[in-house]
């Protein structure tokens, strides 16, 4: 897995994802290609970033096998029309705690069920230089690059991840610390944390299903309202009825930013994301509004952009 000089590493973390969860649920071994999900997605995402609302192109139309589509070469070109012959029943966000990021033993659970797991994390300039051993930097900078999370070790304290830079860190893999020295997630380890299920039948590791279940409203709520977002990878809104939302401020590749706002906003519909294109070191307003039982709200932040690391 080598993305190059192409920040296309959000459709190597989805794809990775993808065939694990074949292998998982079913058994069955699928290689499909990265190219065609860096060509086709209807996002239109390529190499200068993209966001986890990809992996409906898993759903649907759903992929090809890389022999029938081609290899990756680095660059985004033009789409070919090719047969799909694998797809997706569904695609899932892991649960989320309350600063975005699902808990240790949620994500635990999501790879024992499904498979190994698409994350974000905030890889900071000393990602470049890892060769080994149990990365505890922790610089915690701004979100920047998706990865997979494939397993963990609870004697040692560490996640286990799988990169896409090649023979870089471990022959291609990291162990990070699961917390940093303030007791937070290492380097953000988990934002946005999704799966696939490609199977109906019954997990071979069965586990909690991770998805988060509806926030009981005991009483009719009142009028809604949401306060001024922060700057920073993720914004904290509230609602009077006192339920939190979230909406994950993404940086890709130094030119986009992505903003979701996750159920039961949206009348209970699948996460809405939008890509806003800036030039480095620009300020831009990023506004979200929502809609659920008690009405509408909506908030926006100034946010300066600035040089972001890969």
């Amino acid at each position: 897995m080598n993305q190059g000089s192409c920040g296309s590493c959000w459709a190597f973390s989805a794809s990775a994802t993808f065939r694990d969860a074949l292998v998982v649920q079913n058994g069955q071994n699928y290689a499909n290609s990265v190219q065609e999900v860096l060509d086709c997605n209807a996002q239109n995402y390529g190499c200068n970033g993209g966001f986890f609302d990809v992996d409906q192109f898993f759903v649907s139309p759903g992929t090809s096998h890389e022999q029938a589509y081609g290899p990756y070469v680095g660059k985004k070109q033009t789409c070919k029309k090719i047969a799909k012959t694998n797809s997706a029943i569904s695609w899932h966000y892991v649960a989320l705690s309350s600063n975005g990021t699902p808990s240790k033993d949620e994500m635990k659970a999501a790879i024992a069920a499904y498979g190994p797991i698409s994350i974000g994390v905030a890889a900071g300039s000393s990602w470049n230089s890892y060769t080994g051993g149990i990365y505890k930097t922790c610089n915690n900078s701004q979100l920047n690059h998706a990865v997979q999370l494939i397993g963990w070790s609870d004697a040692g304290q560490y996640w286990i991840l799988r990169n896409s830079w090649g023979q870089w860190g471990e022959s291609g893999y990291m162990r990070i610390a699961y917390v940093n020295s303030a007791g937070q997630p290492c380097d953000g380890v988990g934002e946005a944390a999704n799966y696939f299920k490609v199977s109906t039948s019954p997990s071979p590791t069965p586990s909690p299903d991770p998805t988060p279940s509806p926030t009981p409203t005991p009483t009719p709520p009142g009028p809604c309202s949401m306060p001024k977002a922060s700057t920073g990878k993720a914004a904290e809104f509230k609602a009077t009825i006192g339920t939190t939302y979230r909406m994950g401020i993404a940086a890709v590749k130094g030119v986009a930013y992505a903003w979701t706002a996750e159920p039961p906003f949206n009348n209970g519909a699948a996460p809405k994301t939008s890509i806003i294109g800036y030039k480095p070191t620009a300020t831009k307003t990023l506004t979200v509004t929502a809609k659920n039982d008690c009405g509408t709200a909506s908030a926006s932040t100034a946010m300066l952009l600035n040089d972001i690391v890969q």
